[in-house]
C-alpha cells in the first residue's frame, strides 16, 4: 500500500474585516480542523456552521468557501493529501470504501476525540519544517494516523457521544475561568459524575487524563494572552491558574517546547 502524499499543511486566523477564502476547488483532499471560533462554510449544496470541533472534510473538485464570524473569528489548521491506495479499503469487511464515507460526510462532520486531533495536527506542523526524505515519510505516517482517527469517528457507537459532550462541557468551563482552581475533584463536580466516571470519558475521547486536558487548556489562553496583551509573563501564568510562575513556565515548556517568554518572541510558532 502507497503512503499517504501531503501535499500542504498549515494554519489559518481569520481576520473577519478583510479575509476569507473565495470559492475554490482542489485536486487533492483537504481537511480542515476548527480549533478555535465560528463561521459558515459554503459548499454547492449550501451553507454548513463551523465552529470549534468542526472538521471540514473537501473531496478533490467540491468547490467550497470558508466566512469566519466578526464576533468569534476562525483559527484552523489544515491538510492537502494524496491517499489514493488507503481510501480505496472498506472500514469494515463488506462497507463502504473509506474515500465513499468520507464522501457521505463532507463537507463537515463534528468531531468526538477532539484533543486527539489537535495533538495530531500539532505533529503535522512540527513534521512541516523538517527537511529532506525524513520529512516526507513522517507527514505520511501521521497522515495515516489520522486516517485511524477517522475511522474511529466514523465507526463511533452512540455511547461515545455522551463522553464527548461531557467533555465539551468541562472544556468550555475552564475557558471561561482557566484560573480556578480546576482539581480532579471540582471538574467532576462541574460534569455531574464523579471522578473516575470523569476520567474514563476524557480518556476514552483524548487519551489524557483530565488534569493533562486542563492544562492544555490554560496553555492555549496563555498563547493567546501573551500573542495579545502586554502583561508579564508573571501575570498571565497567575491569570491562568498557575500561581507559581516557576512552575506554570516549566509546564508551559513541556506542553509547547518553548518558554513563555520564547512563544511571545515567535519561537516555536507555525508561519
Amino acid at each position: 500500500m502507497q503512503v499517504p502524499v501531503v501535499n500542504a499543511v498549515g494554519k489559518r486566523k481569520c481576520d473577519p474585516a478583510s479575509w476569507r477564502i473565495p470559492w475554490r476547488a482542489l485536486s487533492d483532499w483537504e481537511w480542515v480542523l476548527v480549533e478555535d471560533g465560528e463561521g459558515t462554510v459554503w459548499t454547492e449544496t449550501g451553507a454548513h456552521p463551523v465552529s470549534r470541533g468542526s472538521l471540514m472534510l473537501f473531496s478533490p473538485g467540491l468547490r467550497h468557501r470558508i466566512d469566519t464570524s466578526v464576533e468569534k473569528p476562525m483559527r484552523f489548521s489544515f491538510v492537502h493529501f494524496d491517499a489514493p491506495d488507503c481510501l480505496s479499503l472498506p472500514l469494515q469487511r463488506g462497507e463502504q470504501s473509506f474515500a465513499a464515507q468520507l464522501r457521505a460526510k463532507t463537507p463537515v462532520m463534528e468531531i468526538k476525540a477532539f484533543g486527539s486531533f489537535v495533538r495530531l495536527v500539532e505533529r503535522f506542523h512540527q513534521a512541516q519544517n523538517r527537511i529532506g526524505a525524513s520529512r516526507v515519510l513522517l507527514l505520511g505516517a501521521l497522515q495515516l494516523e489520522w486516517l485511524v482517527l477517522m475511522r474511529d469517528e466514523l465507526s463511533q457507537s452512540p455511547s461515545g457521544f455522551t463522553a464527548w459532550r461531557r467533555l465539551e462541557k468541562l472544556r468550555a468551563a475552564i475557558q471561561t475561568n482557566p484560573g480556578a482552581d480546576w482539581c480532579l475533584p471540582i471538574m467532576a463536580a462541574c460534569c455531574g459524575v464523579c471522578p473516575d466516571t470523569l476520567s474514563r470519558d476524557v480518556m476514552a475521547c483524548t487519551g489524557e487524563r483530565p488534569t493533562i486536558v486542563r492544562d492544555r487548556i490554560r496553555l492555549e489562553e496563555v498563547k493567546r494572552l501573551l500573542e495579545e496583551t502586554s502583561l508579564t509573563v508573571q501575570e498571565i501564568l497567575a491569570r491562568c491558574g498557575w500561581e507559581d510562575p516557576f512552575y506554570g513556565s516549566r509546564r508551559f515548556r513541556q506542553l509547547c517546547g518553548c518558554t513563555p517568554t520564547g512563544w511571545r518572541e515567535g519561537e516555536n510558532r507555525c508561519p
